[in-house]
């Protein structure tokens, strides 16, 4: 059920906007907006009834780190409710760091309201962003007073280091699968969706200091990062290629023979060094 909303004036008294109108950057200043018009618009759009939604954004469906805990903020003020209260929301008794290193709420659950708070005292819940908290406490002492909740921000501990960012993306089919893989953290990863979060495997380590290179070839994912060359066929772990010193680096000549017999050196060897051959017909 979509609430009424109350702006607080100076003298205390409440307002209420019963249709918001929309932008209005007023030349003159803000006193001569109406009523239900805004000086600004962030993140949030209003409906042809006269209501407000949400724009749409971005949220975070994976973390990938390979060591990952939890950090719980200080409280602060979450919700502030007039008149009466109409807060309602699941409450579980625990969080933890899930499969796609997200957080994930579990253990026993119920019903968090004003008059059953006393019950889910450090308990969490998540709204509608993904966002975790954990609850304090509401402050309520007589019927004049507004219901203010108070929750703590549940964030993710990530360990950080030099690798932490994600050095390559790829997506395409791999093994007859669609698949989207990510080199982040030491680690090559894979990635599906699982409901509203997203599963990560450990397909092995990954060289992410540096530069990290993924393609697609013959049903296969080839990568070369930290001077290692490995291949992913999409069910087992990715493993060295074992043709790598043929495809990078390593130059085998092939010398020819006329037709008395002698050998001819090859074309391509110079005074004992060799000239690279660029041909893409050696790199697969």
């Amino acid at each position: 059920m979509r609430s009424m909303a109350r702006i607080s004036g100076t003298s205390g008294s409440a307002y209420r906007i019963s249709r918001f109108l929309g932008l209005n950057e007023a030349p003159d200043g803000d006193t001569s907006l109406k009523m239900g018009e805004a000086a600004e618009m962030r993140n949030w759009r209003v409906t042809d009834a006269g209501n407000l939604v949400r724009r749409p954004g971005t949220r975070d469906i994976a973390v990938l780190s390979p060591s990952l805990g939890i950090h719980i903020d200080p409280e602060v003020l979450y919700l502030k409710e007039m008149d009466s209260s109409t807060f309602e929301c699941t409450a579980y008794s625990s969080v933890s760091v899930g499969d796609g290193g997200l957080l994930v709420l579990s253990g026993t659950s119920g019903t968090l309201t004003y008059n059953t708070w006393h019950d889910y005292l450090n308990y969490y819940i998540q709204d509608l962003d993904g966002g975790v908290w954990k609850f304090s406490i509401v402050n309520h002492e007589t019927d004049a007073d507004p219901y203010l909740w108070y929750f703590c921000p549940v964030l993710i501990d990530e360990t950080q280091s030099t690798a932490d960012c994600v050095k390559a993306l790829w997506s395409g089919n791999i093994g007859g699968s669609e698949v989207l893989v990510a080199a982040a953290s030491g680690v090559l990863w894979s990635l599906e969706p699982a409901g509203a979060a997203w599963r990560r495997t450990s397909l092995g380590s990954c060289g992410t200091g540096g530069p990290v290179s993924m393609f697609g070839f013959g049903g296969k994912l080839y990568i070369l990062a930290g001077g290692a060359y490995k291949v992913w066929d999409g069910h087992s772990a990715a493993v060295p290629e074992r043709h790598a010193d043929a495809h990078f680096g390593r130059f085998r000549s092939r010398d020819r023979h006329d037709h008395a017999g002698r050998r001819q050196p090859d074309p391509r060897c110079r005074r004992g060094r060799h000239r690279p051959n660029t041909c893409a017909k050696n790199l697969l």
